[in-house]
């Protein structure tokens, strides 16, 4: 819903949203997405933060937690394999 007076500002770049992006699948797979559908996998959880990714124009295959364009998205999301947990012990 648009609130007025608010202009929303996307952190990404249009380029970024017109790559073919490749990512590795949990069966071993390359599979292929747009932008965009690699956000809705990462927000459902089908692809995480250690999922490897790549497009033309990058130098090769990397972390989605280390591609710049996807750090606003992982900002903005908490996944909980990646969290680490502190036990007091007293």
């Amino acid at each position: 819903m648009a609130v007025p007076g608010i202009k929303v500002v996307r952190n990404v770049d249009q380029a970024e949203d017109n790559r073919t992006w490749y990512y590795a699948g949990s069966d071993k797979k390359q599979h292929t997405a747009t932008f965009q559908e690699l956000q809705a996998l990462f927000s459902k959880g089908v692809i995480t933060r250690k999922t490897l990714v790549w497009a033309k124009n990058e130098i090769g295959w990397a972390k989605l937690e280390n591609v710049d364009a996807f750090k606003f998205i992982l900002g903005a999301h908490n996944d909980n394999e990646d969290q680490e947990h502190t036990v007091n012990l007293r």
